[in-house]
């Protein structure tokens, strides 16, 4: 009989296993970039190993399978194709790993690797408990839950494109991206992805066990806000773009957008 523990300790074999393989590909292209590829990917991967081991309603499993595949998909292609477009350079994030790990690089990422996996592993527990609910029928809490994470990776999709677009411009060329969305918010990109969340925990919320997922949405609002998302992107943004960027930071909001 499949348990959650079981399911969960599934998940962390897997995520580990792929950070593994993501550090050797690291190591032998000398980019550490990758592992934002590799992390988004590792959501598709953990939602079809729970649809093959839950027990729950199948046209459940289904579902979260889909809406999870959608975001994973998409956000997995755009991080490659950036990747590869930006290729021998690094992101400035880990640019900045590099100088906090310079006593033992190798060493110093591929803890950072073993922690994405680690956090695949506690943002995959709504999806486990999804598959182990056995109640036959969707609530309209699961609808409107799915609903919005299909939307907020529209929307998401819908901001890295303009942003995609707006720099391949030559005309554009020095200057910082303040069309569409991004004219609305700084980073609209980080406020769908913390809706994806939210709409991941208003999904599993009526499942058994499902309102202990309150920390998914916090803890990825938390990372955003606090460390790895918007204070990287601001201090990028000050240092490229100077004045210019500090003139954007008092017009437009810096993470729920205006209306």
């Amino acid at each position: 009989m499949t348990t959650l523990m079981l399911l969960l300790f599934s998940i962390l074999v897997l995520s580990t296993l792929l950070m593994l393989v993501a550090f050797y590909f690291a190591r032998q292209v000398d980019n550490y970039s990758i592992v934002d590829a590799f992390w988004a990917f590792g959501f598709f991967l953990t939602a079809g190993l729970l649809v093959y081991l839950g027990e729950g309603w199948i046209q459940r499993r289904i579902l979260m399978l889909l809406v999870v595949s959608i975001w994973s998909l998409r956000l997995g292609t755009f991080l490659t194709q950036r990747i590869y477009r930006h290729h021998p350079n690094e992101d400035n994030r880990y640019l900045v790993l590099r100088k906090n790990y310079e006593d033992d690089v190798e060493k110093g990422f591929l803890r950072f690797y073993l922690y994405q996996a680690f956090s695949i592993v506690l943002l995959a527990v709504p999806f486990a408990i999804m598959v182990m609910n056995r109640s036959v029928g969707f609530t309209l809490w699961e609808l409107a839950g799915g609903l919005i994470m299909v939307l907020s990776a529209l929307g998401e999709s819908v901001a890295d494109r303009q942003k995609a677009e707006f720099k391949a411009k030559s005309e554009n060329k020095g200057l910082n991206c303040e069309v569409g969305l991004w004219a609305r918010s700084r980073h609209p990109n980080y406020f769908f992805e913390a809706c994806y969340w939210i709409g991941v925990f208003i999904m599993v919320f009526t499942s058994p066990g499902g309102p202990v997922c309150f920390y998914v949405p916090l803890l990825m609002l938390h990372l955003l806000l606090n460390v790895t998302g918007v204070p990287m992107s601001e201090e990028n943004g000050v240092k490229v773009y100077g004045d210019a960027y500090r003139d954007y930071q008092n017009r437009v909001p810096k993470f729920v957008p205006k209306l």
